[in-house]
C-alpha cells in the first residue's frame, strides 16, 4: 500500500490541503554542490555525527532484507551489505542522490530506485529492517 493513500485515509477530508508533500531540494544544483562538500558526503558514516549512537541500535542484518528510506548516497545500504544483508533497497526522491549512491555504494545485494517515501508501494512482510536516517527534515 502506498503511503500517500494511507495519509489520505488518516487525514480528514477538510485538512488534506494542509498535508505537505516531500520537497526535492537535493536535485537543485547549488544545494547539491554544497551538500557534496559536507564531511558526511565525502567520508560516509564515520563522518556522520549521529552514527556512533545509531550503529549499536541495529539488529543483526545477516541474511536479512533491508529497506533504506531516503537513502541519499547509500551509506546505510552499503553498511547493510557489509553486515550480511541479502536484499537491500535504497529509495530516494532525488535523482542526483541515487546517481551518487550507485557510484559510491553499489553492491551485489543493493538496488537503488528514485521514489518519494509517499510514492513507494510498501509490500507487507517484505522487509526485516527499515532504515530512515535524516529523511524527514
Amino acid at each position: 500500500m502506498k503511503l500517500g493513500s494511507r495519509l489520505e485515509a488518516a487525514v480528514p477530508k477538510d485538512k488534506i490541503g494542509d498535508v505537505k508533500v516531500m520537497n526535492n531540494e537535493y536535485d537543485n544544483e547549488k544545494f547539491f554542490e554544497e551538500y557534496a562538500k559536507m564531511s558526511r558526503s565525502k567520508e560516509g558514516l564515520k563522518a556522520a555525527g549521529e552514527w556512533h549512537q545509531l550503529k549499536p541500535l541495529f539488529p543483526s542484518l545477516e541474511g536479512k532484507s533491508v529497506l533504506d528510506l531516503g537513502c541519499g548516497y547509500g551509506w546505510h545500504c552499503k553498511f547493510a551489505e557489509e553486515q550480511g544483508a541479502t536484499k537491500i533497497l535504497g529509495i530516494d526522491l532525488s535523482k542526483k542522490m541515487i546517481e551518487e549512491a550507485q557510484k559510491r555504494n553499489s553492491g551485489n545485494q543493493i538496488e537503488y530506485r528514485i521514489s518519494g517515501l509517499e510514492e513507494y508501494d510498501y509490500p507487507e512482510n517484505e522487509w526485516d529492517c527499515v532504515i530512515s536516517n535524516l529523511a524527514l527534515h
